[in-house]
């Protein structure tokens, strides 16, 4: 934290790879997605660093939640294909 608010993104994750990658040339879409990763990752570095008291429980509460969206995201995005669902429509690369 002493050196600002940084966010790190699984590029091996099903939603970065399979999701992001094929529509990194759509600028505004990964604008927005990274708009989101950093307000999610503003509002943990509140919760967490900003609490007075449990920082210790907190760091583990939050490291429990990022790993359950990712799990959940990843279950998400299998169930789709899995149902041939499409979140966006074709992908620039189809």
């Amino acid at each position: 934290p002493e050196f600002g608010l940084f966010v790190r993104v699984n590029e091996s994750h099903r939603f970065v790879r399979d999701i992001l990658g094929a529509r990194r040339h759509n600028a505004d879409l990964i604008k927005t997605i990274d708009l989101l990763f950093f307000s999610l990752a503003k509002a943990e570095y509140t919760l967490v660093y900003k609490h007075k008291k449990g920082i210790n429980e907190l760091e583990e509460i939050m490291a429990e939640f990022r790993e359950n969206v990712g799990t959940e995201l990843s279950n998400l995005l299998r169930s789709m294909a899995d149902n041939r669902i499409e979140l966006f429509g074709k992908s620039e690369t189809d």
